[in-house]
């Protein structure tokens, strides 16, 4: 019996070393999957910047000018604006972004907004900034700050979070040239949308 039971208890030894053996050579092989896929993730991307800021800035650009179904696809690709054929990759964007003065508190703004993203028509800004390029949203006129009030026209623009009054005008060229020189004068020509007249 005692013979038996060293038989056994070596048994279990050994089939205990071979468990043993046979996890630790499941884990390795684990790993080195893992490890694996990783590394063609990274090839993939080959930047290895894909959860970055930038890298995100990017994929929405590109999606917004292209997948339908993204949010806010309509004022994008919805009215043709597109991503430049140099811009369809990371590289040549990181590279463009980094000379241009790219950091984690600005955001891509296109200078001219009915134009599309290019590497002459893009810039990079605070919030702030970018609020004052937007497209025009006049109710009555085709300018930017202008409405028609009866016959007349008035320019307005917008100061420390107040409407102010530019001037009332017998044309809307003349509010929309009204509305131009106050624009420049607040946000700089840089920054100012201005009506196309």
């Amino acid at each position: 019996m005692v013979g038996f039971a060293r038989l056994l208890s070596g048994a279990n030894v050994e089939w205990n070393a071979k468990c043993k053996q046979a996890i630790s050579n499941a884990v390795k092989a684990s790993r080195a999957a893992a490890f694996k896929r990783r590394g063609a993730r990274k090839q993939q991307t080959t930047h290895g910047m894909r959860r970055t800021r930038l890298n995100q800035i990017w994929a929405l650009m590109k999606q917004r000018c292209s997948n339908p179904n993204a949010q806010n696809w309509e004022h994008y690709g919805g009215k043709g604006i597109t991503v430049c054929k140099a811009w369809q990759t990371f590289r040549p964007f990181q590279q463009w972004a980094m000379e241009n003065g790219y950091t984690d508190r600005l955001t891509i703004d296109r200078i001219r907004g009915d134009r599309n993203y290019t590497p002459s028509n893009c810039r990079w800004t605070t919030q702030q900034n970018q609020a004052v390029n937007r497209r025009p949203l006049g109710k009555n006129s085709r300018f930017k700050g202008v409405q028609s009030v009866g016959s007349k026209w008035v320019a307005r623009i917008k100061r420390n979070g107040k409407q102010s009054h530019l001037g009332t005008f017998d044309t809307e060229i003349e509010a929309a040239k009204a509305y131009n020189k106050a624009a420049i004068e607040l946000h700089g020509r840089e920054f100012a949308w201005l009506n196309p007249v």
